[in-house]
C-alpha cells in the first residue's frame, strides 16, 4: 500500500513538472536560455512562458503582449513574416500594413529599429502593433514582438516601457 502511494505521488510530482516544462520564472530572465545574448526584467505577474527562440509574457489584464527571441541575423526578416503570419492565424491580430511606421528608438540606452502599424485583436479591438529589432554581438538580432491594446494601454505603458529599458545584451 505504501509503496503504490509513494509511486503515486511520484508520478503526479513528474506530471505536474512536465506541466510547468514551458512556464519560466519571473525575474531577470535570459534569452535564449541554453546561450543567453540578452537579459530582461520581466514582472511577476506577467509568468514568462518559453518559446522556440526566447519568452513570451502577457500583462495579467491581457492588454499587453511580448515576445522575445534572438535570432541569427539573417533569420530576422523570415522571423517578422512568421510572426506577421502568427499575429493573424493564431492570435486574430489583423496588421494595417499600410500604417507601417520605421523609426530608430533610443531604449534602455541602446539603438533600436522600429516597426510600428495600427492594427486590432479579434478579442480586443484596436491595437498598437510592433516590432523592434537590436543589432548584437556575434551577428545575432534580438526581436520583440508585441501588441498592446489601445483602449486601455495605459494601464501597462509603465511597465512595458520598464520591460524593454531593462534589456541589457549579455558580454
Amino acid at each position: 500500500m505504501k509503496k503504490t502511494m509513494k509511486s503515486n505521488v511520484s508520478k503526479n510530482i513528474l506530471l505536474i513538472l512536465s506541466l510547468l516544462s514551458g512556464i519560466v520564472s519571473a525575474g531577470t530572465i535570459k534569452i535564449p536560455e541554453d546561450k543567453p545574448a540578452v537579459t530582461v526584467e520581466v514582472p511577476d505577474k506577467w509568468k514568462p512562458e518559453k518559446i522556440d527562440n526566447g519568452i513570451s509574457i502577457e500583462s495579467p489584464d491581457q492588454i499587453a503582449t511580448m515576445y522575445f527571441e534572438v535570432t541569427p541575423a539573417k533569420a530576422s526578416d523570415d522571423l517578422l513574416k512568421e510572426n506577421l503570419e502568427y499575429l493573424n492565424k493564431e492570435q486574430k491580430v489583423t496588421v494595417d500594413t499600410a500604417t507601417m511606421k520605421v523609426t530608430e528608438a533610443k531604449i534602455g540606452g541602446l539603438m533600436w529599429h522600429r516597426m510600428s502599424f495600427d492594427g486590432a485583436s479579434k478579442e480586443f479591438g484596436p491595437a498598437d502593433i510592433g516590432f523592434l529589432l537590436l543589432e548584437l554581438a556575434n551577428d545575432r538580432v534580438i526581436t520583440v514582438t508585441y501588441w498592446i491594446n489601445k483602449k486601455d494601454k495605459s494601464n501597462q505603458e509603465r511597465a512595458v516601457d520598464e520591460i524593454l529599458d531593462s534589456i541589457k545584451p549579455v558580454k
